[in-house]
C-alpha cells in the first residue's frame, strides 16, 4: 500500500509539468500602411497547441518602443478581442 502511495504522489507531482499550457505563437505578420487613406492593415497568423481561443490585441508605440498605447481610440476591425481562435 505504501508503494502505491508514493507512486500516485509522483504522479501527481509529475502531472502538473505535464499539462502545462503552451504560449500562442506568431507564425506570420505583415503590416501594409495605407498612407492616403491613413489605414494600416495588420495581417498575422497565430498558432496554439491547444487550439485555445485567443485574444489579440493590437498596440502601438510613438517612443521607439519605451511606452506603448492600446488602439481604444483607434478603429480597429477584424480578428481581434476575444475570442479569436488560432490559424
Amino acid at each position: 500500500m505504501k508503494n502505491i502511495l508514493s507512486a500516485l504522489a509522483i504522479l501527481l507531482c509529475f502531472f502538473p509539468l505535464m499539462a502545462q499550457n503552451e504560449a500562442p505563437v506568431i507564425q506570420s505578420l505583415s503590416l501594409v500602411p495605407d498612407w492616403d487613406n491613413q489605414m494600416l492593415s495588420v495581417q498575422y497568423v497565430v498558432t496554439d497547441t491547444e487550439n485555445d481561443p485567443l485574444e489579440i490585441s493590437i498596440q502601438f508605440s510613438t517612443t521607439n518602443g519605451k511606452t506603448y498605447s492600446a488602439t481604444g481610440m483607434v478603429p480597429v476591425t477584424g480578428d481581434v478581442g476575444f475570442p479569436v481562435l488560432p490559424g
